[in-house]
């Protein structure tokens, strides 16, 4: 009898060891597909904003559905994922929802992993009191830690503090210099800023038309602002550019997709002052 109950427990033992290798086995399968897939949405979101729409579709639809994707791969344990999701809500017209508070938690679990974009966009969170208190001295501190490791989000923070004077002594010289890192690297944000310092003449020779060069890049890689100021420059003829109502309304339906107030105001006037046929408004 005891032999018996020996071989007995035995093989009980061998399956449910048998039985914990299957379990293990279907787990780490179920992960690295629910890891295939966050890596599939984080590579769809990415393509939504760096690929313009066509066929007169809408930059702020492909925002609005890249920031979704990117929620879902941070929700799924997709580090990469984390920091996208946290700057497409804590920026204006970038598509993201989410509560401020949890998209703090997001990037500053990005930057503690050593992300440079993600400690920019903590920098971008402390400076503007988006989640957390502000704190302008210490988000100075992680803008310029993350422009020197060269993320190009992180430099056109740093321009920012500069710009404004936040936590650090306001320079114009300082806010173009690191504008410009940030337009080099082709960020949409560093582009519009760099071009708007040629439109001011501030920190740079005042250059209308490098000024809408400069813009014009910014607004086709989706930036909402300088979309609306490449608007401007349509409608009036500025810097180089070709007077054009119908180019000046399709910039302005681009920027008001996205939430920008001005391009939704000047589209209003342009649609009900054109659609009466007044030329004599659009050549003011």
């Amino acid at each position: 009898w005891y032999q018996a109950r020996r071989r007995h427990l035995a093989v009980r033992g061998a399956a449910v060891k048998i039985q914990a290798v299957v379990r293990g086995g279907v787990e780490r399968r179920r992960y690295l597909a629910r890891k295939a897939e966050a890596e599939t949405q984080y590579r769809k979101a990415l393509l939504l904003r760096n690929d313009p729409p066509q066929d007169g579709k809408m930059w702020g639809d492909r925002k609005r559905r890249a920031a979704k994707l990117f929620e879902k791969a941070a929700e799924a344990g997709y580090a990469p994922a984390k920091a996208w999701a946290a700057y497409c809500s804590l920026l204006l017209y970038e598509g993201g929802e989410m509560e401020h508070e949890a998209a703090v938690e997001w990037t500053r679990q990005a930057s503690t992993a050593g992300d440079p974009f993600g400690t920019a966009v903590l920098a971008w969170a402390y400076l503007c009191g988006r989640g957390v208190t502000k704190d302008r001295k210490k988000g100075y501190r992680l803008a310029r830690e993350s422009a020197e490791a060269g993320d190009a989000f992180g430099q056109w923070v740093l321009g920012n503090c500069f710009q404004w004077g936040w936590g650090v002594g306001q320079s114009w010289a300082e806010a173009v210099e690191w504008y410009g890192k940030a337009a080099e690297q082709g960020h949409p944000w560093g582009l519009n800023n760099f071009g708007r310092c040629h439109d001011t003449g501030n920190g740079v020779p005042e250059n209308e038309e490098e000024a809408f060069k400069w813009q014009l890049e910014a607004a086709e890689k989706g930036n909402a602002v300088a979309q609306y100021n490449v608007g401007v420059y349509h409608e009036h003829g500025l810097g180089g550019a070709k007077k054009d109502k119908e180019l000046a309304m399709a910039w302005y339906k681009q920027a008001a997709d996205q939430g920008e107030p001005k391009a939704a105001a000047k589209l209003r006037g342009l649609t009900s002052i054109t659609s009466g046929g007044f030329w004599a408004w659009f050549s003011k």
